[in-house]
């Protein structure tokens, strides 16, 4: 059962994770913040735009699927070890695009909205404490495949 499976995760995999869960909270608090004219407002990425947190979920998803799988074997396959990598790699992708691109996709926002010219934005905490999850993510995967090469299902 359930109970069983989860008495096998390895310390590794717990951090892996609390990593995950640290990223899908970070998904729910504001990512941008708006100011100007004396006003302030926060926005979350999935007010600012639900697909790209939908995908994200998704992703999120599999990925707790893979390292389950990953973790609560005892000779778990390369296989979900691969798909682990790509689906992190992926988010890792995605994050570092939207932050080479924040200033761009800002810009684009306000063409064509005059009043939008005094407007300030900025990434906020959930964008921030989002990349720090996603980066330990990302560090836990190459420790990962580090202690698979030393040892087979090291992990």
């Amino acid at each position: 059962g359930f109970g069983g499976a989860a008495s096998r995760v390895p310390l590794a995999g717990w951090l892996f994770f609390v990593g995950l869960a640290v990223a899908l909270f970070a998904l729910f608090l504001p990512w941008f913040s708006a100011s100007g004219d004396g006003i302030s407002l926060s926005l979350s990425l999935g007010a600012a735009d639900p697909t790209a947190r939908n995908v994200i979920l998704v992703a999120l998803a599999a990925s707790f699927g893979l390292a389950w799988v990953t973790f609560t074997r005892p000779t778990a396959p390369r296989g979900t070890l691969i798909g682990l990598s790509v689906v992190i790699g992926l988010l890792a992708v995605q994050l570092i695009y939207n932050w080479v691109t924040f200033d761009s996709q800002i810009a684009e926002a306000k063409v064509g909205e005059p009043d939008a010219s005094g407007i300030n934005f900025a990434p906020t905490f959930g964008m921030l404490l989002y990349s720090a999850a996603v980066a330990f993510l990302a560090v836990r995967i190459v420790m990962l495949w580090r202690a698979a090469r030393a040892q087979p299902q090291a992990f």
